[in-house]
């Protein structure tokens, strides 16, 4: 119950009055023969939250570099890589990579000593080691996903047609699948009910210029409704 700092632990036992009792232990502690190893897992939900962070700023992240790249491009600088990376002005030196995620995420970390940990290219454009790297293909690892929304061959083509509609919305203004149901779900229980998303579609087509009508709407819901609950979970 204390997380990823230790051993401690508890059994909550409950009876038929949802009365309970607390049995506390501590577990025995493994045996590390370096503090990285003792504190690994301690670590990797730092890392997890950094990664989200990532995620979370990617637009940021693109505008900055982007800046980087055209200051660079104004003072003249050239930028040692394959001509097409070049046209596309997307190269960053790694000091350049650790200054944005700096700037933007408000974090004071030494970031050069992480680049391995959000999978920056240990080789650069020019194959070097710690060479520099395509920015736009390193944030692209932290587009937002649309797997809620696949759809299988079996489904009429109106339904496809719908999803295709979503699907735009989310790649055109980087929203996640699941940021945009938890939007929908407006009493927040976790499940989506068919008002709640006749409602957060009819709010799509006020705020993303997108069209839905009830017959899109009532395919959709049917789709997303896997086990026939009539409601939608996420």
């Amino acid at each position: 119950y204390c997380g990823n700092a230790g051993n401690n632990g508890a059994i909550l036992e409950l009876d038929s009055s949802l009365k309970y009792k607390v049995y506390m232990f501590y577990a025995k502690p493994r045996s590390a023969k370096k503090f990285a190893d003792k504190y690994k897992n301690l670590s990797a939900s730092v890392v997890a939250k950094l990664i989200h962070r990532i995620a979370a700023n990617r637009l940021q992240l693109l505008d900055y570099y982007l800046k980087c790249v055209q200051k660079k491009s104004k003072e003249g600088k050239t930028v040692s890589a394959p001509s097409s990376e070049v046209a596309h002005e997307k190269i960053i030196t790694r000091v350049e990579w650790a200054h944005g995620l700096k700037h933007v995420l408000g974090l004071d970390i030494a970031f050069l000593f992480l680049r391995n940990i959000p999978g920056v290219p240990k080789n650069g454009v020019d194959g070097k080691v710690k060479g520099k790297f395509n920015y736009a293909q390193w944030l692209s690892k932290f587009t937002p996903t649309t797997s809620m929304l696949k759809l299988n061959t079996d489904h009429p083509a109106a339904l496809g047609q719908t999803l295709d509609k979503i699907i735009n919305v989310l790649q055109k203004y980087r929203v996640a699948a699941k940021s945009l149901f938890r939007y929908f779900d407006v009493n927040g229980d976790g499940s989506i009910s068919l008002d709640e998303l006749h409602i957060g579609l009819f709010c799509l087509t006020k705020v993303y210029d997108e069209t839905f009508n009830e017959e899109e709407l009532q395919h959709l819901f049917t789709h997303l409704d896997k086990d026939k609950s009539d409601s939608i979970d996420y």
